[in-house]
C-alpha cells in the first residue's frame, strides 16, 4: 500500500484597495491565499480540499508575494522562540533567585549558540541550513550524545567512538573545519 501524497495549486486574491474599519486608525490590506490541495494515492485522487490563508497588513509598498514571504519568515522566528522555550528550556525559571535564573538562561543561550556555531562550521550549505533549522533535542541526541569510550594512558588520552550514527560524518566535517580555522 503506497502512502498518500498531497499536491496543491495556489491562487491569490487581494482587496481592490486599502480598507478601513470604524475602530482602526490606519488603512490596511487583506490578502487571501487559496490553496487547492489534492490528496492522492498512486494515480487515484482520494479527495480535494480547499484551504484559505489570510494576511492582513498595513504595508502598501510590498507585493502580494513579498507579504506572504515576510509572514512565512516570521513564522520561522516563532519556531525559534518555541525551541528556546521547549527545546533548550531557556525561558524556564527553575530557581527562586533572579541572578541564578539569569545564569540558567545564559547557559541555555550558550547551548543554542553552540548548535548555531556547529552548523556554520559545516562545509555544505544544505547541511548548514538543515542543522540551523534542526530542533535542539535532535541536535543533542545526534551530535552531543555520541557514544564514546575515553582511554587514559601514561602519555595521552584516546577517545574511541563506539557506535556509528549517520551524523558522525557531519561531526567530523565540522571538527576538521574547526582545526583549520585560525582564531586570533
Amino acid at each position: 500500500m503506497s502512502a498518500a501524497t498531497s499536491t496543491w495549486n495556489s491562487s491569490w486574491r487581494t482587496s481592490p484597495s486599502s480598507s478601513t474599519c470604524d475602530k482602526c486608525a490606519r488603512a490596511y490590506r487583506v490578502i487571501a491565499l487559496r490553496k487547492n490541495i489534492s490528496r492522492s494515492r498512486g494515480e487515484q485522487v482520494l479527495f480535494d480540499e480547499v484551504r484559505y490563508f489570510f494576511y492582513i497588513t498595513t504595508r502598501m509598498d510590498l507585493t502580494v508575494e513579498q507579504v506572504v514571504e515576510l509572514a512565512n519568515e516570521r513564522c520561522d522566528q516563532e519556531n525559534v522562540i518555541e525551541q528556546l522555550k521547549n527545546g533548550v528550556n531557556a525561558l524556564r525559571v527553575p530557581l527562586y533567585d533572579l541572578v541564578s535564573n539569569w545564569a540558567y538562561m545564559v547557559a541555555a543561550a550558550l547551548a543554542w549558540n553552540i548548535k548555531s556555531w556547529f552548523a556554520m562550521m559545516l562545509h555544505r550549505k544544505g547541511d548548514r541550513r538543515d542543522f540551523l533549522r534542526m530542533e535542539f533535542r535532535r541536535f543533542l541526541t545526534s551530535i552531543i550524545l555520541i557514544p564514546a569510550m575515553v582511554i587514559r594512558r601514561a602519555r595521552g588520552i584516546t577517545i574511541r567512538i563506539i557506535g556509528y550514527t549517520p551524523s558522525l560524518d557531519r561531526f567530523f566535517s565540522a571538527w576538521h573545519t574547526t582545526e583549520r580555522t585560525r582564531f586570533g
